[in-house]
């Protein structure tokens, strides 16, 4: 696991941390997919944090242009069903 990951994960309780995290659920549960890149996006942290908390299922569609395929588990559902209570 990468340090980064661990840091965001320290931070979780953190409303910015969970909205951003509930902003990108929602946009990997919508289209289905991943394929932003890893050097480029802090978007990568999260998806890798998700998937390590078990809020997403991964698929490789394409891993040598990173490229994923997204499923919410359980977990990812609670998740925003708690932001959306919140609204």
């Amino acid at each position: 696991m990468n340090h980064k990951v661990n840091e965001l994960g320290r931070w979780y309780q953190h409303l910015i941390f969970r909205d951003e995290m509930v902003k990108y659920l929602t946009e990997w549960m919508l289209t289905g997919v991943y394929d932003v890149s890893r050097e480029k996006d802090i978007k990568h942290f999260y998806f890798e944090y998700a998937h390590d908390k078990k809020l997403i299922k991964i698929t490789p569609l394409n891993v040598y242009i990173d490229k994923w395929g997204i499923e919410l588990l359980s977990k990812g559902r609670e998740l925003l069903n708690k932001g959306e209570k919140h609204e």
